[in-house]
């Protein structure tokens, strides 16, 4: 009877551990979270520049021209193009909305000129 009752307790105690691992182990997706990397290049386009995000080697963003701007005009120089994509990895980083307004495009294309 004691025999038994170590093996049920043993038993009980190795779910309730595995439970625990479970519990303390996992995130909001599974297991565990594939670690998160992110990186940008910029590539010559239409006589200017352009910049493309990617995370962990896929492209999540690509972009050629000049956001919220008429017309299909790629940036100046290769660093606007790399400042912008900064600033919009910056906000994918921070769970934000990645769109760049015109006030922070105004900014960056004056530093860089």
């Amino acid at each position: 009877m004691i025999k038994k009752t170590l093996i049920s307790t043993l038993i009980l105690s190795a779910i309730c551990a595995a439970l625990l691992l479970y519990f303390i182990f996992r995130t909001e997706s599974g297991f565990h979270k594939e670690t998160e990397v992110y990186s940008i290049e910029t590539f010559e386009y239409n006589k200017g520049w352009g910049y493309q995000i990617s995370k962990n080697g896929k492209i999540i963003i690509y972009q050629s021209c000049i956001p919220c701007i008429d017309g299909q005009k790629s940036f100046p120089d290769k660093k606007s193009a790399i400042s912008t994509g900064n600033l919009v990895l910056s906000k994918i980083k921070n769970h934000e909305n990645p769109t760049v307004t015109m006030e922070e495009l105004n900014a960056i294309l004056k530093l860089n000129n």
